[in-house]
């Protein structure tokens, strides 16, 4: 297997053109597939794609940044706090220190506490390549196409007040989830201007709940919620180590209505 080692990002964006030739950062998905595939590897270390930078009221997150220097860098500026805590709380310590936002964008592992809030903030992602131009997030996961050839830079966003919840149904603290919950509320004079809701981890990847999101625009906090809406969205789930598929949907409806009670409702079922 051959390395390449580029100084910048255009540099890297030529070698992942070639065929079997992919990028390294932190390393994590590569041990889990099959090395026979791949011919060579792009080493992301010295094209400076790592950090949080802000431009305007848009923040942009490098490719090469791992779990824990993201987690920590939103949280000193107090952006995005429901990308900062699910990256706070993924895996365990030592995969946080490796896994990176680019690799996770790139692979999309079902059990990924990244992709949620990174799609219910409506994210963009940077690519070089091929294919060298910005797209949405949900573009991006949904067009296989965009991924031949082509180098993930970063993420960015744009941070408003969002109000959030977070979910990760997991046996142990560390497991990897069988799935996450994303919650955003942008709430004005008491009431939920808009709603973003997301499923990770569904047998189509991630769902976003409109008929959710719809139901609770104008809706006033504290009171009392809808019935049902556990069944407001349709979400298959595969058989897992958490439990069987009927079990999961089952479980992913209940922790849908505690989480809309406790975001925007008395909180008492909480």
């Amino acid at each position: 297997m051959e390395w390449f080692f580029p100084e910048d990002v255009e540099e890297a964006a030529r070698c992942v053109q070639e065929e079997g030739v992919v990028p390294h950062g932190g390393g994590t998905m590569l041990c889990r597939g099959d090395l026979s595939r791949i011919r060579g590897m792009v080493d992301l270390s010295r094209t400076g794609l790592s950090g949080l930078r802000r431009e305007g009221d848009t923040f942009f997150l490098g490719a090469t940044t791992t779990f824990s220097e993201a987690a920590r860098a939103l949280r000193a500026c107090g952006a995005a706090p429901a990308l900062s805590h699910a990256l706070g709380v993924a895996a365990a310590t030592p995969l946080r220190n490796r896994i990176t936002v680019g690799g996770s964008i790139a692979s999309f592992p079902l059990w990924s506490d990244l992709m949620g809030p990174l799609l219910a903030l409506g994210s963009s992602v940077h690519l070089r390549g091929r294919v060298a131009r910005t797209v949405p997030l949900e573009d991006y996961v949904s067009t296989p196409d965009l991924h031949r050839g082509t180098l993930v830079t970063g993420c960015s966003f744009s941070d408003r007040f969002w109000r959030f919840w977070y979910h990760r149904e997991v046996r142990v603290r560390f497991d990897y989830p069988a799935f996450t919950l994303t919650f955003l509320a942008l709430v004005e004079e008491e009431c939920v201007k808009e709603l973003r809701a997301v499923l990770v981890g569904c047998r189509n990847r991630f769902l976003r709940m409109t008929e959710i999101e719809e139901t609770f625009r104008g809706f006033p906090l504290g009171t009392e919620l809808p019935g049902g809406l556990g069944r407001r969205f349709e979400a298959g789930f595969s058989e897992r180590p958490h439990g069987s598929a009927t079990y999961l949907r089952e479980i992913a409806g209940v922790w849908v209505e505690r989480g809309l009670n406790s975001l925007l409702g008395n909180g008492k079922d909480r």
